[in-house]
């Protein structure tokens, strides 16, 4: 029989795909009910909800958000997230992951697309669809009695703490969105998202209706906020006990992300700080008065990136440097992409048009790693992933051109699953 994919056709098939995705993921899930039923189903586009069909029989099925990414310099491009891709148990080998993967990144082409970001369950699976990693994540912990800063805070804001998730709604969504230009990697979230996110019920996406907490500057202007829960809550025998688990924490500025640190390791009752979804070198680390404290205990890829419109991706961001690279991409699903390309930068500014040949050609995966900051080409090339024709990674003209101009002083970061 032949796969065919096609969109869902009824709310039969989706609460089927709820199901069929869970077990792929080796659990036994059914469709939620109600408002976190229809929070999920706003926050996918039915243009992108697929089901994979061999005869009579759905075997697999797909989703994905339309959603803006933040770019360095702060311009946002209209992206893709792939999500809860499944094949059922026992039907692979069809081809049926490759049909839902080239139809998603077809209609993401059509729809206006400038890439595709996904989360991987398995790494080695999407590299060869042109995705790689484009934003690294860790989680770090640290005892809150050995967390103090290195110098005094001299702070004239202050901290208001929202017990009710919902209560705050308002107050992190504009925060979020004003904070999301400076934080390249982080993506927009529509209603239904929010709606996950500040649940009252537990979702992969975030806790039960985690505490808020936001910093507010001298002024009453909100700066910085914390979504967190505390697990294994009290104290035993008059000790603390308490983990405070920091599920999203984002700040405009260092005092601010001090002045609410500060606040998080003195909740009372609290043993110590998990910070998940946090920057692989976090700037705290530096500013504590013995940084061997806070803890690394894991890093990892989280967001990668399938480049579908070069153009739109190097011209809308800016650039630390000016400067002109010449390099070509081995696209072979979208050959209108393989350039090749030259990328000029006056002013910061990036133009992109096409040349007649190139000396340093990327894959489709190698764009995605380097074209927010995560990676270098510079670093690609010494891991031997990149090569050009000009030299090898300490002297070829061309790689240091385009390392040198994609480098950021900010490297991405995401607070999102999806």
């Amino acid at each position: 029989m032949t796969v065919t994919v096609r969109e869902l056709a009824s709310e039969e098939e989706w609460d089927d795909q709820f199901a069929l995705v869970g077990a792929t993921f080796g659990a036994r899930v059914t469709a939620p009910e109600g408002a976190t039923r229809d929070a999920i189903r706003d926050m996918a586009d039915p243009r992108f909800a697929l089901v994979a069909v061999d005869g009579d029989e759905t075997i697999g099925g797909c989703a994905a958000h339309w959603m803006d990414l933040s770019l360095p310099g702060g311009a946002s491009v209209p992206t893709t997230g792939l999500s809860g891709v499944g094949v059922r148990a026992g039907r692979g080998g069809r081809g049926a992951m490759r049909a839902l993967l080239e139809e998603h990144l077809r209609r993401s082409v059509d729809a206006g697309a400038a890439a595709s970001l996904l989360m991987a369950s398995e790494a080695p699976l999407y590299g060869r669809f042109g995705y790689g990693v484009t934003v690294s994540v860790a989680a770090h912990r640290i005892d809150v009695d050995r967390a103090a800063l290195a110098a005094p805070l001299d702070d004239e804001g202050h901290v208001d703490v929202y017990e009710t998730a919902d209560s705050a709604r308002a107050a992190v969504i504009d925060l979020y969105e004003a904070l999301r230009a400076s934080n390249p990697g982080m993506t927009a979230r529509n209603d239904g998202w929010w709606r996950v996110v500040l649940d009252e019920r537990a979702h992969w996406k975030g806790p039960a209706d985690p505490f808020v907490a936001i910093h507010r500057d001298a002024d009453g202007r909100p700066d910085a906020y914390a979504l967190y829960v505390f697990t294994n809550p009290g104290s035993e025998l008059w000790r603390p006990m308490a983990t405070l688990d920091v599920h999203e924490f984002v700040a405009d500025s260092v005092e601010a992300e001090k002045a609410l640190w500060q606040f998080l390791t003195r909740v009372p009752l609290t043993r110590e700080l998990r910070w998940r979804m946090a920057p692989v070198e976090p700037r705290l680390r530096n500013l504590l008065a013995d940084r061997r404290q806070l803890d690394t205990e894991m890093v990892s890829d989280m967001v990668w990136l399938r480049p579908l419109d070069i153009e739109a991706l190097l011209s809308a961001r800016t650039y630390e440097r000016d400067g002109v690279a010449v390099f070509a991409i081995d696209d072979e699903a979208f050959p209108d992409q393989r350039g090749p390309w030259r990328l000029t930068v006056e002013g910061g500014r990036g133009r992109v048009e096409r040349v007649d040949t190139a000396d340093l050609t990327l894959a489709p995966e190698h764009v995605g790693m380097v074209v927010l900051g995560d990676s270098t080409v510079r670093g690609l090339a010494s891991d031997g992933l990149v090569t050009a024709t000009d030299g090898g990674a300490a002297d070829s003209p061309s790689i240091a051109a385009l390392s040198d101009l994609l480098a950021t002083s900010v490297r991405p970061r995401s607070v999102s699953k999806f």
